[in-house]
């Protein structure tokens, strides 16, 4: 049979990707993509059991795919060198439509076509898609001129940005994700070529993306091979400052590389003051409590801070919290303020308020209207020559016009 597809070693490279989609995607150190908040499920496995078999290169793999709801299915390879390989729809096999409980294997028997291993060894990784709606999969992988099988070169962050783009028309729900993995071996004793060194390399905690001369190599715990000579090795995991160490290896040499991993914060610290106390404090429009309010850990990012309280106007600010920052967000809070509406029957009457003049009856409507009074209660006087000085306790209420009626009796 005519070999056609090399499946290579394969791992996650580990990104947070700043997207506006709607779609839920999540990276994870042992996966590829994954949706949250799938309705379904979807399965991938291999013909050799054990939660990473070891494959010789060169040696036959096949791969099967099982989902328990009716489905189009998509296999993919993800390779070192940036290469992606799109396992299934193929040109020998364009029928990925599978019913629910359906076990397919590929290739199927009596295919025209095998799947063969070769180097790089390490982990290796293929990834199961399983979607409701058909796929646009072109941004991940296209059939070339004479190609049997839709290849790209856009890498690990390249999939992973452009899945999301595939993925975001079908709905949360309508799609989901799986990812098998296992090793790749010379055969043999798998014993490196004199030429070679090896390197066993670990991180705490584990989990962590492996880079050899800048080259993604896996995820810790790994092993691997290298060309002696001065190399560099980098170990990078979301949450930890990155590790890097370089070495001088000798031809034949084992050398073991251990990385305890320090965590960054990824939170920082907000407290909460009004002026006046009293004020409900509303983060992204999640109730936080009322001022004062102490510090409290919040992701790093931009968020809309709210403060309301009764008879007052609301301030709004937007706060960025930084990783390892203490921050204080504090508002002046201005009272609403009320109005007046005085009704009397001597034109040219003068009022005041408090002791402090506020203006004129007007003749013929025999109102005057005071705004901009902060709430609270007043003494109001009307006085005018010929007639009784009127005194009388008026309450003003925030966001609202009081209105009073007097009547001045002739001296």
């Amino acid at each position: 049979m005519k070999r056609i597809l090399t499946i290579l070693a394969v791992v996650t490279v580990l990104a947070t990707l700043v997207n506006a989609f709607a779609q839920g995607v999540r990276f994870e150190p042992r996966a590829i993509v994954v949706n949250p908040a799938p309705s379904f499920g979807v399965t991938v496995f291999l013909d050799k059991s054990g939660e990473a078999p070891t494959y010789r290169v060169g040696e036959e793999i096949r791969i099967s795919v099982r989902v328990d709801r009716d489905a189009f299915v998509y296999l993919y390879s993800l390779q070192p060198d940036g290469t992606v390989t799109q396992i299934l729809p193929n040109r020998f096999d364009d029928e990925n439509y599978l019913r629910s409980g359906q076990t397919r294997t590929y290739p199927p028997s009596g295919a025209g076509y095998v799947f063969n291993v070769e180097p790089p060894t390490g982990l290796s990784k293929v990834v199961a898609v399983a979607s409701t709606r058909e796929l646009d999969t072109r941004e991940l992988a296209r059939f070339q001129s004479g190609q049997n099988f839709a290849t790209s070169d856009i890498g690990e962050r390249g999939f992973q940005s452009a899945f999301r783009i595939v993925v975001n028309p079908v709905p949360q729900s309508g799609w989901v994700t799986a990812t098998t993995y296992y090793e790749v071996s010379r055969g043999g004793n798998s014993q490196p070529t004199p030429a070679e060194a090896t390197l066993a390399i670990d991180s705490d905690p584990r989990g962590a993306d492996v880079y050899l001369d800048g080259r993604f190599q896996g995820t810790t715990p790994l092993r691997a091979t290298s060309q002696p000579g001065r190399r560099t090795v980098r170990i990078e995991l979301d949450g930890y400052r990155t590790f890097e160490t370089t070495l001088r290896l000798s031809p034949g040499e084992s050398r073991r590389v251990s990385a305890d991993l320090e965590r960054v914060p990824t939170t920082g610290t907000l407290r909460f003051e009004s002026n006046p106390d009293g004020a409900d404090v509303f983060v992204d429009g999640r109730f936080e409590g009322t001022t004062p309010i102490a510090a409290r850990e919040f992701q790093s990012g931009t968020y809309q801070v709210t403060f309301e309280r009764s008879g007052y106007t609301s301030e709004r600010r937007n706060v960025t919290v930084r990783r390892g920052e203490s921050q204080t967000v504090s508002v002046r809070l201005s009272p609403l303020l009320g109005a007046l509406r005085v009704n009397a029957n001597v034109g040219g009457a003068q009022v005041f308020l408090d002791g402090r003049a506020v203006g004129q009856i007007r003749s013929g409507s025999g109102v005057l209207e005071v705004e901009s009074l902060e709430p609270g209660e007043y003494q109001l006087t009307l006085v005018a020559p010929g007639y009784e000085t009127v005194v009388v306790g008026v309450s003003v209420r925030a966001g609202e016009t009081s209105e009073v009626r007097l009547r001045q009796q002739p001296l």
